[in-house]
């Protein structure tokens, strides 16, 4: 009589908490007593007893369960040449041709399913009149098992030249967002089959989806509307084939804001660093790529299709003044600009104290060589000092002194503000309205 396969969850029955019936451990062992010839533990509710020497065990293992076999044989009705002009595969299908007999096995009661899918080889189909279809017999098994049988039929017929068309599987590629959208099909005729591996665009989604074609996957014999990504009952795109392009275009993946960089050295803007999205950043910030041998500073936020031609630094760090980085011991505080400029320390004008300057301190976080400084420096003094600008928040604040970028960490706490001016406005905070 032949045994039932037995699992335990440990190396040892002594060891183990329960008795399985699949190498998975999924599927619990009947209730009863089990012995590995040295031991006998009885099961309960799914669990093992206290272990017991043998041969003085109060109980014995019990008798494995009845198993029966459900035999398929095939039927192979289907016009045309097995392994010629399509292939079969399947829990039904063992492989061989002509199709010999597979089974199951199982207790009474257990299911059992058999499946048969065929692959038709490129240039033909099953013919709209006798489409392929199989009987593909499923149950459950009874006392002393059964046969049963797996019809298949269908005609195999060639696709003629430049009339039909053929499915072709395009497979999807990754977003500069990080995300794939779904792979799916495309029909051509045989005169206008994709090359190996060419790319194909998107054009009306954004940001732009991008495809490519692998000969090596076979698009499946039945699909469903929803399965074609050019047709309105699937995804609908608009898709391009792009000459002379392959596979799936290279970018960086877009997975935070997107910070642009202006480099202390020349000005020039070509760079740009990822942030976490909704982290806060300040404006004219200075970090270093690479320990402090060259410095940028933070410029503004750019959309993904503005990064064409620029570099992306994904080591960051922030020095201070000194030029140690923030995590490292003495570091002071993050500063503003480019090291040697020159920025202006600021007073917030504030209409509770008048005309003085009793309003938040500040720094600029342009330089005082921008463009911007000229009209109060022309209108006042030389330096600027004691001119009026609004920030981009539209309150008001006046230069107070000059402040060369060595000493914005000493100046800086928690009660300065990183200030982005905008505009001129006068010689005093009077210029701004409502202030005596």
């Amino acid at each position: 009589m032949s045994q039932l396969a037995l699992f335990i969850d440990a190396p040892t029955l002594s060891e183990a908490t329960a008795v399985y019936t699949d190498s998975a451990l999924t599927v619990l062992a009947v209730d009863g007593y089990y012995s590995d010839q040295n031991i006998t533990r009885q099961q309960l509710s799914g669990a093992l007893g206290a272990s017991i020497t043998c041969p003085d065990c109060s109980g014995s293992t019990p008798a494995a369960p009845t198993t029966y076999n459900v035999t398929q044989n095939v039927t192979n009705n289907i016009v045309g040449t097995l392994n010629v002009d399509y292939t079969l595969s399947g829990t039904g299908y063992d492989g061989n041709d002509p199709a010999g007999p597979v089974t199951q096995t199982g207790e009474v009661n257990d299911e059992y399913q058999f499946d048969i899918v065929p692959s038709v080889v490129q240039g033909k189909q099953f013919s709209s009149a006798s489409p392929f279809s199989a009987t593909n017999p499923a149950g459950s098994i009874p006392v002393g098992g059964t046969t049963v049988t797996n019809t298949l039929t269908g005609t195999i017929e060639i696709i003629p030249s430049g009339a039909g068309t053929l499915n072709y599987v395009l497979t999807a590629c990754q977003g500069n967002n990080g995300e794939s959208p779904s792979s799916g099909l495309i029909s051509r005729t045989l005169a206008n089959k994709p090359t190996p591996n060419q790319r194909f665009a998107a054009v009306n989604v954004e940001p732009t989806q991008y495809y490519y074609y692998d000969p090596a996957i076979t698009a499946k014999s039945n699909p469903s509307q929803a399965d074609f990504l050019e047709q309105r009952g699937g995804t609908g795109l608009v898709l391009s084939k792009i000459e002379g392009e392959t596979g799936c275009p290279t970018f960086n993946v877009i997975t935070g804001d997107i910070v642009q960089l202006k480099k202390c050295l020349d000005g020039s803007t070509d760079y740009y660093m990822q942030i976490p999205y909704n982290t806060q950043w300040r404006n004219s910030t200075r970090v270093t790529p690479d320990g402090g041998s060259t410095f940028y500073t933070q410029e503004g936020i750019l959309q993904a299709n503005q990064l064409s031609g620029k570099t992306e630094f994904t080591t960051i760090q922030y020095p201070d003044a000194t030029g140690i980085m923030e995590g490292q011991p003495g570091f002071q505080s993050r500063v503003v600009g480019c090291p040697g400029d020159t920025y202006f320390q600021l007073r917030e004008c504030n209409p509770q104290f008048g005309s003085t300057f009793g309003g938040r301190k500040g720094i600029s976080s342009l330089p005082a060589n921008n463009p911007l400084f000229a009209a109060g420096s022309l209108q006042y003094n030389i330096n600027g000092t004691g001119s009026v600008y609004t920030d981009d928040q539209g309150a008001c604040w006046q230069i107070q002194d000059s402040l060369p970028g060595s000493s914005i960490a000493a100046y800086s706490s928690s009660s300065t503000a990183t200030v982005t001016l905008i505009a001129y406005q006068g010689n005093d905070c009077q210029a701004c309205g409502g202030y005596v």
